[in-house]
């Protein structure tokens, strides 16, 4: 034999069951809501580590083309030493070669007197 439960307790057990439901249900909400948060959290920070990411490619970039111009800058800095050494050294060669043609000169002009002057005689 089940023994008979009243009217009255199984009322009094729904309701209970009732607000529980109704707690959980709200519970449910709440985390629901506290999801959809960290849903829109994760996005936004996924979306902000793009755009850090894209922002450092572009300076990685720049970087690379700044690092390129400062060799081909060296580069011509380093052709620029090497021709005015070059014509530091011609002009060096240029002044020996006014020397010597000036001193030939210069003994030209005194074996032109002394002949000049066996001539006079």
């Amino acid at each position: 034999a089940i023994p008979k439960i009243s009217k009255d307790v199984l009322t009094k057990e729904y309701m209970k069951q009732k607000e529980n439901e109704d707690r959980l249900n709200e519970a449910v909400k709440i985390l629901q809501e506290k999801n959809k948060m960290l849903e829109e959290n994760l996005q936004e920070i996924e979306s902000e580590h793009g755009r850090n990411q894209e922002a450092m490619d572009e300076l990685e970039t720049k970087l690379r083309k700044a690092t390129k111009q400062e060799q081909i800058l060296l580069e011509q800095a380093e052709e620029e030493a090497t021709r005015r050494r070059d014509l530091m050294s011609e002009l060096e060669n240029q002044k020996l070669h006014n020397n010597e043609l000036e001193s030939k000169q210069q003994k030209a002009e005194r074996e032109l007197k002394a002949r000049m002057f066996e001539i006079e005689k």
